[in-house]
């Protein structure tokens, strides 16, 4: 649980440093406009995309664990 925890914190920690990025807040905003904006929206853009897969993933071992758990119920049970 808390690698979950996280692992949705560093995730997303980077969609917030994009949108700092995109706001120009303090000290992002020393470099130029167009620079800064850009990688702002690449920053939240790259956090979204990992919050979505690491998501996915989360639910794809979730089911998987459950399949085998079914499974290892029927073959449990067909021994008998």
């Amino acid at each position: 649980m808390v690698m979950h925890i996280i692992n949705y914190a560093v995730r997303v920690f980077i969609f917030l440093l994009g949108i700092l990025f995109l706001l120009r807040i303090p000290p992002f905003d020393q470099s130029d406009k167009i620079w800064t904006i850009g990688l702002g929206v690449i920053f939240i853009l790259f956090g979204t995309l990992r919050i979505i897969t690491y998501y996915q993933a989360t639910q794809r071992y979730k089911t998987m664990e459950i399949a085998l758990d079914d499974e290892d119920d029927k073959n449990n049970y067909s021994e008998d």
